[in-house]
This record gives structure tokens, C-alpha cells and sequence, in this order.
């Protein structure tokens, strides 16, 4: 097996054992596997789904009182992913603060949905799973974030 590096990419020889085709290349970028931009392109893409959902919620809800709540949280999810983009230093803060406010927004409405709810239909397990995949995305942002915070400049 032979390896070249070129640049960022790695490239890997390896000969096919079946067939008597020619050597197979793999092109793998890095070792770590994902760079640091495609992680916070991610994230960002992430909150402003999170808020554009949030925001059509509270938009299509037909209760009296409209969850300006939702709408704020939304927002705040909009903020978060502009300044991820833009990674300047207040990105830090901004993060940090979206982050917090998610994590107690989603404990608060996954203790709401336990005890109002239960866990008897697949309706409430999939808001279950919805809003824990909600708090792996802040509590990752958060982490992220904070581990590179050196880079924002």
C-alpha cells in the first residue's frame, strides 16, 4: 500500500483483490476527517433551521396568546448562525448566550411534554426526539465554540 500526500489530501493506493481491476484510489481530506469551517458551517445552518421552524410555529399558531417565546428563541437562533458565518468576536458571546438560553428553552419544554404528556403516542416520543437533538446541537454549538473561541477574530 502506498500513500502520497498532496496538499490536504491524502491519497491511498489499494489493490483490488477480486476482480483484476487497476488500484482503487480513496481520497480521504485530513486525518481528523471534517475541518474546522465545514463544522461551523454546519452548526450555523443548524440554528437557522431551528429558528426559521421556531419562527413558523409561533407565526402559524392559532392560539390566542401568540408563543412569543418561540418567536424570541427563533431569533435568537438567526443571530447565532449569522455571527457563526461571520465568526467575528462577539461570536463568542452571542453563542454562548443562544446556547444557554436553548438549553433551558428545550429542559423546560422536554419536562412539559413528559408530564403533560407522557410517553404514550409516537406524537410526544418524536417531540422527545426532536428537542433532544435540539439540546445536542446547543450543548455542541456551546462547546465548539468555547474550545475555539482563539479563533474568532
Amino acid at each position: 500500500m502506498k500513500t502520497y500526500k498532496r496538499k490536504a489530501i491524502i491519497i491511498v493506493n489499494i489493490p483490488s483483490y477480486k476482480h483484476s481491476f487497476r488500484m482503487a484510489e480513496i481520497k480521504m481530506i485530513k486525518e481528523s476527517g471534517i475541518s474546522a469551517p465545514t463544522i461551523l458551517y454546519a452548526i450555523s445552518i443548524s440554528y437557522f433551521v431551528v429558528g426559521t421552524i421556531l419562527l413558523a410555529i409561533m407565526a402559524l399558531s392559532k392560539h390566542n396568546l401568540l408563543p412569543l417565546h418561540l418567536g424570541f428563541v427563533g431569533a435568537l437562533n438567526i443571530v447565532a448562525s449569522y455571527s457563526l458565518i461571520k465568526a467575528r468576536r462577539w461570536t463568542l458571546h452571542v453563542v454562548v448566550f443562544v446556547s444557554l438560553v436553548n438549553l433551558t428553552f428545550s429542559f423546560t419544554a422536554l419536562i412539559a411534554i413528559v408530564n403533560l404528556f407522557g410517553l404514550r403516542d409516537i406524537l410526544s416520543i418524536l417531540f422527545l426526539l426532536g428537542i433532544s437533538a435540539y439540546v445536542i446541537l446547543s450543548a455542541t454549538s456551546l462547546g465548539y465554540v468555547i474550545r475555539e473561541r482563539s479563533k474568532f477574530r
